[in-house]
């Protein structure tokens, strides 16, 4: 809903205040109910001059070589940030399926022999040493998936301070929400 709209909240009269995002959620005999999310102010519109305030809000404001580089980063850190999740959710699933064989076996006699899988084969193993293998596995995929955390962590501090320093340049006329 346009700002200017001359709408009514109940039809009646009333003004919508002009501060905030308006949606519509439904209607009640064919006049719509709406929903005001009312404007926060930003972290970092403290950091704007008036000046550059004004030109964001118009779209005046230059894009220097340093600002598009500092854009290209965040993308390429946004790309691998999704890259990683992807991986720890891929590496999340194959460590409960670890562990999902891991307590099956526990029911199984001591003496026979287990199908272990070594690439694409499967070959025929003492239980003993089936269940050494299954938890060194479960130990390099936690350790692998704490790494990933690690890096995870990094590029989200390295993004946050790249979006910091963005909006304090374009405003509100940049978006960098993921």
């Amino acid at each position: 809903m346009d700002q200017g709209d001359k709408r009514t909240r109940s039809g009646r009269g009333a003004r919508l205040p002009k501060q905030g995002t308006w949606s519509v959620i439904g209607s009640s005999s064919d006049t719509p109910l709406y929903h005001h999310a009312a404007a926060a102010p930003a972290p970092w519109a403290a950091t704007l001059s008036r000046e550059d305030e004004a030109a964001a809000e118009k779209g005046d404001l230059e894009v220097r070589r340093e600002d598009q580089d500092k854009i290209n980063k965040f993308s390429r850190l946004h790309q691998r940030e999704m890259l990683l999740e992807d991986d720890l959710k891929s590496r999340a699933k194959e460590k409960e399926d670890l562990e999902e064989i891991s307590n099956e076996l526990e029911l199984a006699d001591e003496d026979e022999k287990v199908p272990y899988k070594l690439g694409d084969a499967f070959i025929m193993l003492p239980l003993p040493e089936v269940q050494q293998l299954l938890s060194e596995s479960t130990d390099k995929i936690e350790s692998s998936v704490s790494a990933t955390e690690e890096k995870l962590s990094d590029i989200r501090e390295e993004m946050n301070s790249l979006k910091v320093d963005l909006y304090a340049r374009f405003g509100k006329s940049i978006n960098l929400e993921t």
